[in-house]
């Protein structure tokens, strides 16, 4: 398993729901109402296995946001290797999240 802590400061970054929706989603969970949860599953053929990640996504205040990426079960075969499948998930979505905030000019911090 791995993960990563993104937290994005910016004008209206509540509108990172809407593109995260757009981009990440295939399904979604609102637990609580300043908390999202998107989870997907990827298939890695260098490994032949299912990878699924879970973005969590709590809403400080308009402007300020935490997310949480953690990626796991990439690992199958003899030794349960991932071969970097879960690293290289979590690296992707942190990727599209900073492209996001590049674009619409917010701030990230790790």
């Amino acid at each position: 398993m791995n993960s990563k802590r993104l937290i994005v400061k910016g004008n209206n970054v509540c509108k990172i729901l809407e593109l995260l929706s757009n981009d990440i989603r295939h399904y979604d969970l609102q637990p609580a109402e300043n908390i999202y949860i998107f989870m997907s599953e990827k298939y890695y053929f260098r490994n032949n296995s299912q990878l699924m990640a879970c973005l969590i996504l709590k809403m400080e205040e308009e402007n300020n946001c935490i997310i949480d990426i953690v990626a796991g079960g990439g690992g199958q075969g003899l030794f349960s290797s991932s071969w970097g499948a879960e690293t290289s998930r979590v690296e992707e979505i942190a990727d599209e999240i900073k492209n996001i905030c590049v674009n619409k000019g917010w701030e990230i911090d790790y």
